[in-house]
Formats: structure tokens, C-alpha cells, sequence
């Protein structure tokens, strides 16, 4: 009996001893996945936050051009002399728009929801810059156009400075357009995506997933779960909804992410 315990006992040992050496590389392993996983996050998060102030920037930059420098510059037109042309010019303010780098496709943040996201948000980025370019092509068009209205002279002072302000006016009325549509659009996506990263990293991604992934909840019916499944994107967007809301009524004032 005791002979049949210590060949238990020498089994059991050289079994464990064997199994050691795999069990610490797992262990190893795994702490070292994790570690990646989530310094992948706060790398995506700053990225996201470099991102938002870009466009504040280019945002604010614009609305000073169109409300003062614009404005200022149909003010002086209408100002000058009746019988005398009008040159009065303005420069398009020299800024950059820089797109989100390919990297940030690479990164995978195991949500579906968030990589989504993520994929939005870098078409945005670059579709960004060529509204910007085109903006200051357009205005580029409208002082070169007036240049040769009043080098040409076929009109009159008063008709050539009437279409000028015209023109700079539809012109201020594009940029609005823009600001009004264009930048919240980008801006909300990119403080969606912070929100829930931020949150992502906080409470890790076992309880993510349980607190918004059907594929782990349970529904009493396969058809239940189906429109959950459905329905999840739209789900997360109303969770953070208020918290996003309140975050972009803040940074208006401030223009500035931390």
C-alpha cells in the first residue's frame, strides 16, 4: 500500500515537473498578451484625443475666418468708394489636417463595436483634409475671379463690387455648411470611440462583453437575441449618448482634449 503511494506520489511529481515548465510559459505569456492588449488601447485613446484636437483646432480656425476675417472683408468692400473698384483680398488660413496613421486599422480591440468605430473614424480623417483643400481652393477661385473682374473692368464699380460680395457671401454661407455638418459629425464619432475605449479599459474586456455583447447574455428565445444582436451597435451608442453629449457641450468652451 504504501509502495503503490510513493509511486503515486513519484508519478504526480514528474508529472507536475513536466508541466511546469509549459504552465509558467502560459502564465508568461498570458500577462504578456494582456499587457499589449491594453497599452493597444491607451495607444488607440491618445491617438483618438491627438485626433479630436486637430479638429477643434481646424474647427475654430475656420469659424474665426468665416466670422471676423470674411466678414471684415464684405464690410470693407461695401465701404469703399462707389466709383472705384474693389481688390480687397483675405488669405485662407494656413493650417494642416493630419489623417489617422494605417496603423490604427492593425489594432484589434476584440469589439466589434470599437473596431467599427475605429474603421469610421479613419475614413473620416481622410476625408477631412480634402474638405479643407477644397474650402481653400474655393475661396482661392473667389479673390482670383474678383482679381479679373477688376483688371478686365466690363462692369461697373458698383456692379463688380455687388457679385463680389455676393460671392463671398455664398462662399461664408459653404463654410457654415460645413462647421454645421461636416466637423460634428467627426467630432461625435471621435468622442464615441474615446467614451468607450475609456470605458473598455477601465472595466476590462470579460465584463464588456457581458454587460454588451449578446453573444454572451442570455435571451429566453433565439429570436430575442437575434434583434439584440441587431440592435447592439445602437444599443452602446444610447449608453454613452449622455456622457458624449455632455463632454462635446464642454470642450465647445474649452477647445481643448486632455
Amino acid at each position: 500500500m504504501i509502495e503503490n503511494i510513493f509511486i503515486w506520489q513519484s508519478l504526480i511529481g514528474s508529472a507536475i515537473g513536466a508541466m511546469s515548465p509549459f504552465l509558467l510559459w502560459w502564465v508568461t505569456d498570458s500577462i504578456r498578451k494582456s499587457k499589449n492588449y491594453y497599452d493597444n488601447l491607451y495607444y488607440l485613446e491618445r491617438l483618438i484625443v491627438d485626433q479630436a484636437n486637430n479638429v477643434l483646432e481646424a474647427e475654430s480656425t475656420i469659424r474665426v475666418f468665416s466670422e471676423v476675417k470674411i466678414k471684415l472683408l464684405i464690410q470693407n468692400i461695401k465701404e469703399n468708394n462707389q466709383n472705384s473698384y474693389s481688390g480687397d483680398a483675405e488669405f485662407f488660413p494656413l493650417f494642416s489636417m493630419v489623417s489617422l496613421p494605417d496603423s490604427i486599422l492593425n489594432v484589434s480591440t476584440k469589439s466589434g463595436y470599437i473596431d467599427n468605430k475605429i474603421g469610421k473614424l479613419f475614413q473620416l480623417s481622410r476625408d477631412m483634409p480634402h474638405i479643407i483643400n477644397d474650402l481653400r481652393k474655393q475661396f482661392s477661385y473667389t479673390i482670383e475671379g474678383n482679381r479679373e473682374m477688376v483688371i478686365l473692368g466690363k462692369n461697373s464699380p458698383r456692379v463688380q463690387k455687388d457679385q463680389y460680395t455676393k460671392n463671398l457671401e455664398n462662399y461664408q454661407l459653404m463654410l457654415e455648411e460645413q462647421l454645421e455638418k461636416s466637423f460634428p459629425v467627426f467630432l461625435k464619432v471621435l468622442f464615441q470611440t474615446r467614451e468607450a475605449l475609456n470605458n473598455l479599459r477601465k472595466i476590462g474586456l470579460q465584463r464588456w462583453r457581458i454587460k454588451f455583447d449578446p453573444r454572451f447574455q442570455f435571451f429566453i428565445s433565439n429570436e430575442k437575441y437575434l434583434n439584440a444582436q441587431e440592435m447592439t451597435f445602437e444599443r452602446i451608442d444610447r449608453f454613452f449618448e449622455k456622457s458624449v453629449i455632455s463632454q462635446l457641450d464642454k470642450i465647445k468652451s474649452k477647445k481643448k482634449l486632455k
